[in-house]
C-alpha cells in the first residue's frame, strides 16, 4: 500500500509539535513525529549551522496538496521545507493512515470486522 512521509524541519520541538497536531487535527496526517537534530545549510552567504527539530507526517498520497498548504500558511520559516517522500508500507498500517485521513471509515469498518472474526 502507497504511503506519503513528509520531511519538515522546524527550528523547535514547540513549532514542531504546533504544527504536527494541526496537521493530525485537521486530517492531512494520521501520525506527526517530531526530534531533534542537526543541520548544515547555506543561508544570506554564510554557512550555518544550527539545532532543528524534524517533524514526520505520515500521510495519504491525495492529502499531500491540502498537507503542504497547511505548512506553508503556518511554519516560522521564510522558506520552510516540505519534502514528500513516496513509499510502500505494510496494509494494515496503510488502512490505518488511509482511514484516518479520510475521517476513521476505513480503519473502523476493518477494525470491527477483525473483532467479529
Amino acid at each position: 500500500m502507497k504511503l506519503v512521509l513528509a520531511y519538515i524541519p522546524c527550528p523547535s520541538a514547540s513549532e514542531a509539535e504546533r504544527i504536527g497536531k494541526q496537521l493530525v487535527e485537521q486530517r492531512l496526517c494520521a501520525c506527526a513525529n517530531w526530534s531533534s537534530m542537526r543541520s548544515c545549510y547555506r543561508w544570506e552567504g554564510a554557512v550555518k549551522t544550527e539545532n532543528e527539530w524534524l517533524l514526520l507526517a505520515k500521510t495519504s498520497p491525495d492529502k499531500k496538496d491540502a498537507l503542504r498548504a497547511a505548512v506553508e500558511k503556518t511554519h516560522p520559516y521564510a522558506v520552510p521545507c516540505v519534502l514528500f517522500l513516496d513509499g510502500d508500507v505494510n496494509e494494515v498500517y496503510g488502512e490505518w493512515v488511509q482511514g484516518e485521513v479520510m475521517g476513521g471509515a476505513v480503519w473502523s469498518t476493518r477494525s470491527e470486522a477483525k473483532r467479529r472474526s
